[in-house]
């Protein structure tokens, strides 16, 4: 689903370009890929869901005051979950999966009823948003911390310890010279280079 930020940002530059073919043909083909998973979405679970349902928790995670940049911090665990909600959602097939359970418990709990996929999303978006105007100031310095982050060389692992595989796998040691910080300057540079030649943009 994030890759449709850089599809729709495509779709405006052209529109400002004036190039309306272009963009109506590329819209096109997103909703012709989306479509099937929105069509399911809304008849067996009767939600309309274009695609994915954790966005909000996502970005909740990444953007709460207690966000470092780096690790996923929950507002709870499971031994803090009810029971009784517990029971309801065992059957799930995402019941095993904590983070889908916190922000569903949470959401619901909040709320005072039970929630589709698309409402508890919305929920987490709400929220996050909520966080970061109460205190812009630090949401900018988490920005920037995460920013650092992601072009520092030194690559920020999910479960796995990056490093201890490098040294047992010779491919990775190598493929360690090769990171963001060092690919986007330079991406950014034929980005910029491409506007003063009309070339280079097709």
């Amino acid at each position: 689903p994030n890759i449709l930020l850089f599809a729709l940002a495509v779709v405006f530059y052209w529109i400002l370009k004036k190039r309306f073919k272009s963009a109506i043909a590329f819209l096109v083909l997103i909703i012709l890929f989306i479509m099937p998973v929105f069509l399911r979405n809304l008849i067996v679970a009767k939600d309309p869901l274009p695609l994915a349902s954790q966005a909000g928790i996502n970005f909740w995670i990444g953007n709460n005051r207690d966000a470092d940049g780096r690790c996923v911090i929950l507002p709870l665990y499971r031994r803090n979950l009810d029971g009784k909600f517990l029971a309801r959602v065992g059957d799930d097939p995402w019941s095993d999966e904590i983070v889908w359970l916190v922000a569903l418990y949470i959401a619901e709990k909040n709320t005072g009823r039970e929630l589709k996929e698309s409402e508890v999303n919305a929920y987490w978006v709400r929220q996050s948003l909520k966080e970061i105007f109460q205190n812009p100031s630090a949401w900018t310095k988490l920005f920037l911390k995460k920013v650092y982050y992601l072009l520092n060389k030194k690559e920020v692992s999910n479960n796995r310890d990056i490093e201890y595989h490098a040294e047992k796998i010779s491919i990775l040691r190598i493929l360690a010279h090769f990171h963001l910080g060092l690919f986007l300057p330079i991406g950014l540079l034929g980005f910029f280079i491409s506007f003063s030649n009309k070339k280079l943009r097709y």
